[in-house]
């Protein structure tokens, strides 16, 4: 007789899901007014956010993606639990990689990046802001949440004592500058960053299409 197999639950579970999606969702909740958007998750991690944002969203159609393949079971999982419709299967995807798994014709209103710039090399937020002008349409915003520097400095000591950690694991990884991301958006037609304060010294950062870059 054939030994019962061991099967192991796919999901993640994020410690930072549950430390920021409330304060998130509340300010969604007042950003967001409009119904029927599609909106473009990059970096969607374990898959709890965009399963959240589903539930909170009804009317949204969201589309995770990913770029550790391990991560893609565990936001399928999340996604297949949840019963949900509106909450596409997540796409393998780097920004950095000018082949997308978007067809030409797509178009995003929403385009959004949580926990993602600081931990990944700044090539990142270039190709996330190039993919936006390409498949955002005339009023996309882009939304990026995480920790910021200002001015060139960190907004706290304990951000500072992060971002050591951070270059340690990853000589590329590093908080970014405002500054430095709002050149990038400039760049690629969206407006400077419309900052939105959270919790734990983190920022929402809200970028407005001005125009076609």
């Amino acid at each position: 007789m054939d030994a019962p197999k061991i099967m192991h639950d796919p999901k993640l579970d994020s410690p930072s899901f549950h430390r920021n999606v409330e304060p998130i969702l509340a300010l969604l909740k007042r950003l967001l007014a409009e119904p029927d958007l599609h909106w473009l998750e990059i970096g969607s991690g374990s898959g709890q956010h965009v399963v959240r944002f589903g539930q909170e969203f009804p009317h949204f159609i969201f589309q995770p993606t990913e770029i550790i393949p391990e991560n893609l079971n565990s936001i399928s999982a999340w996604v297949n639990e949840s019963g949900l419709k509106n909450v596409k299967q997540p796409h393998l995807f780097d920004v950095t990689d000018n082949e997308t798994p978007f067809s030409d014709d797509q178009q995003f209103d929403i385009i959004s990046a949580f926990n993602v710039i600081h931990i990944a090399p700044w090539a990142v937020t270039e190709g996330l802001f190039r993919l936006a002008s390409q498949y955002g349409n005339h009023q996309c915003r882009v939304f990026l949440y995480g920790p910021f520097k200002i001015d060139g400095e960190n907004t706290s000591e304990s951000n500072a004592k992060f971002e050591l950690w951070l270059k340690e694991k990853d000589v590329d990884f590093g908080i970014r500058d405002i500054g430095d991301v709002n050149r990038i958006a400039n760049h690629y037609g969206f407006g400077d960053a419309i900052r939105h304060p959270m919790p734990a010294n983190n920022f929402m950062m809200e970028f407005v299409r001005q125009h076609s870059a």
